[in-house]
């Protein structure tokens, strides 16, 4: 919806819109990073607890968990960086640069825990037996 929503003009921002703003290399690296690494994301939790939800019980791998997790956090993270590191709102005035900022979004940060979290289950001797 981001995405979409960036697509049409904004009358107070000056700057790229429509495909063209797609276009740009920078950009399309976000678009692909969240379109399709996000869906990745999502299919792979659920293709690891599908056997959970038709089944109980079933042990989830926390490894597996807890990789899935990690990409999730490090998703949040590509976000802070990918905002900075292109010159923030200030450069793009569009949708897309306010939902990814921390100046406009706050849960940026708290989901930046998944990394922490997805390590944490990596890392944990229940993960390795």
């Amino acid at each position: 919806m981001s995405w979409a929503g960036n697509m049409v003009p904004f009358s107070r921002a000056e700057g790229q819109f429509g495909l063209s703003f797609l276009l740009e290399p920078i950009n399309l690296v976000s678009f692909i990073v969240t379109v399709f690494g996000l869906f990745l994301i999502a299919t792979s939790a659920l293709i690891l607890t599908l056997p959970a939800i038709k089944k109980l019980p079933y042990t989830l791998s926390l490894r597996r968990i807890g990789i899935v997790i990690t990409a999730f956090g490090c998703y949040f993270i590509f976000d802070i960086l990918y905002y900075y590191l292109t010159g923030g709102y200030a450069a793009h005035p569009n949708v897309w640069y306010e939902i990814i900022g921390i100046t406009h979004n706050p849960n940026l940060l708290w989901c930046t825990t998944f990394l922490f979290l997805g390590l944490a289950l990596l890392t944990s001797r229940k993960s390795r037996e």
